[in-house]
């Protein structure tokens, strides 16, 4: 009797039948992909195949911003400096985003404390057990009472080094993802006074991984972070990057509650916070930009986070939507060529959505936006009010720029890292994205070099369907992408 394959080797064959076709998009040949695009671009005009890879590209393809992400601790480090330092020199990167605040609460570097407290910011009362006569505290001086302030690199020093090495210079601000503000005990106020708390038990609500979060509702709060903002436009950074600028949407958010609510939406609290920075750092000629998920910025439809899109980037020179494949399922794209696909579509829908938005300027100054104004052009002359799009970042006729967060850590991708990275920079600029960042928590980046080397340059996506066959030349008609 014909006995058929054994059960064990037929369920491994039944299971990736019922999987579909496996994600291929990092299967591919650079110079071939090259040629090919060329030949779709010019209507299959001849072209010189003897020419090297780096001739027959596009040189216009080229983004606006292509940066890194600089973790705090590593700020510091002479090494991971000099090897910054170096692919700035060789072009391979344009922009670095330093950590100025981390999550939970970490100030990166001695932030000065002003003689007197700054006019244009809030201040906050002293803690519980403070003398009666105590004064008040300016944002500074609150950050060094709860003990966050960490001395990981010089600004000044790290803002001259950088930006002398040709960086376009970003501080990356996390707002209220802040154990420590969140549970100040400030005198005369309840225990924690800017947390958002849970409704059993009246207290801080404790989120996933032991998030704490600000309260976003609480406008007392909001100037701390703008301080931290206010201190790197100083230092001479080139934009302030807000990132977990958001409700909590991570642990059991059902008991969760804002206590600063007062009958206002999730999406006030974020976008009034964004016109407080206008207000606080315009004057100082900085550009402004916000991270937000990835979700956020594919679909239109509020949200349990509160970061509305179309209302966001008025106020905004950048948008960056963590776009990370690892992030967005399996089940969202299945199959040959996920990866850029996810890159293009999420932002081919974002650069869609920016470019139905018109830029709004500033409503007209109250009294008090007058004064801080005044005071800031005494101090700063010539620093005004931006009144109109910023000329370096022209977007494409969009109120900002789309500037997506690339994964160049390694969960969930395949083991050619190099086609990993360069499949979604392909999806990322077939989408009509502006420039990209790529992200690693630990600002490890050996990996991703090989990526950017020179003599490569970012194309749109692959034409061929099955990139481990090598075409007939030139590109037959009935290639086409995926």
């Amino acid at each position: 009797m014909k006995r058929g394959l054994p059960l064990v080797l037929l369920i491994p064959l039944l299971a990736a039948w019922f999987e579909g076709p496996a994600d291929r998009s990092a299967d591919h040949d650079d110079v071939w992909w090259s040629r090919a695009v060329i030949h779709h671009e010019r209507g299959f005009t001849p072209v010189d195949w003897t020419k090297g890879a780096a001739e027959l590209l596009y040189p216009e393809t080229g983004p606006e911003l292509v940066g890194v992400y600089l973790v705090g601790r590593r700020a510091g480090w002479e090494s991971k400096l000099a090897e910054l330092e170096r692919m700035l020199a060789e072009d391979f990167i344009n922009c670095v985003v330093f950590d100025a605040k981390l999550a939970p609460g970490e100030v990166c570097f001695p932030v000065r404390v002003p003689d007197e407290p700054r006019p244009e910011l809030s201040t906050y009362p002293p803690p519980r057990g403070s003398a009666k006569d105590a004064p008040d505290l300016s944002p500074e001086e609150l950050a060094w009472e709860l003990g966050v302030v960490r001395s990981y690199y010089d600004l000044p020093e790290l803002v001259e080094r950088l930006r002398g090495a040709g960086a376009h210079l970003i501080a990356r601000v996390v707002v209220h993802y802040d154990r420590y503000l969140a549970q100040y005990d400030p005198r005369g106020e309840t225990k924690d006074w800017l947390a958002v708390k849970d409704d059993r038990t009246g207290k801080a609500w404790v989120g996933h991984a032991d998030s704490v979060w600000v309260d976003p509702f609480a406008e007392e709060a909001w100037d701390y972070h703008l301080a931290v903002a206010l201190a790197c436009a100083e230092a001479g950074v080139d934009e302030v990057q807000f990132d977990y600028l958001r409700f909590p949407t991570e642990g059991d958010v059902l008991h969760a509650y804002s206590p600063h609510y007062g009958g206002r939406s999730k999406e006030w609290a974020i976008n009034a916070f964004l016109e407080r920075a206008e207000e606080v750092l315009r004057p100082m000629g900085v550009k402004l930009s916000v991270d937000v998920f990835g979700f956020s910025a594919l679909y239109e439809k509020q949200n349990p986070e509160g970061q509305d899109v179309g209302e966001m980037v008025k106020f905004l020179d950048a948008l960056s939507p963590m776009n990370y494949p690892s992030h967005f399922g399996t089940g969202f794209y299945t199959g040959r060529g996920r990866t850029w696909r996810i890159l293009r579509d999420c932002a081919e829908v974002l650069k869609g959505r920016l470019e139905k938005i018109g830029y709004v300027e500033p409503p007209p100054p109250g009294p008090r936006v007058e004064s801080i104004r005044a005071l800031f052009e005494l101090a700063h002359p010539g620093m005004v009010y931006r009144y109109s799009p910023p000329a370096e970042f022209p977007g494409t006729n969009a109120a900002c720029s789309n500037r997506p967060f690339l994964q160049a850590f390694d969960l969930l991708a395949p083991s050619d890292f190099t086609g990993y990275i360069r499949d979604q920079i392909r999806g990322a600029l077939a989408g009509g994205a502006d420039g990209y960042l790529f992200w690693h928590a630990n600002s490890s980046y050996s990996s991703l070099w090989p990526a950017l080397d020179s003599v490569w340059r970012p194309l749109p996506p692959p034409l061929n369907p099955q990139p481990k066959i090598k075409p007939l030349s030139p590109v037959p008609e009935g290639c086409r992408f995926p």
